[in-house]
């Protein structure tokens, strides 16, 4: 399935969003229940949490604006 451009600028935002807030509704929002991670090869949203963690743990949650994706899809 190919997106369109602005359903994947919001998706990616969506994902910064979680990221940034732990807000775990966004996780029923943007992840399918058996969401793929590849990298890790595993299945449902479980891992989007490890990753957060991970992330927080290293003091690295990004804001919107620092990840540039405003200023490189024009918002």
């Amino acid at each position: 399935m190919v997106m369109d451009e602005s359903v994947e600028v919001a998706v990616a935002l969506r994902y910064v969003e979680y990221f940034r807030t732990g807000d775990e509704v966004i996780l029923e929002e943007a992840f399918a229940p058996d969401f793929l991670d590849h990298v890790s090869g595993r299945r449902g949203v479980e891992m989007m949490r490890v990753v957060r963690g991970w992330i927080e743990g290293a003091s690295l949650i990004p804001s919107t604006r620092c990840m540039g994706l405003r200023v490189a899809v024009g918002l």
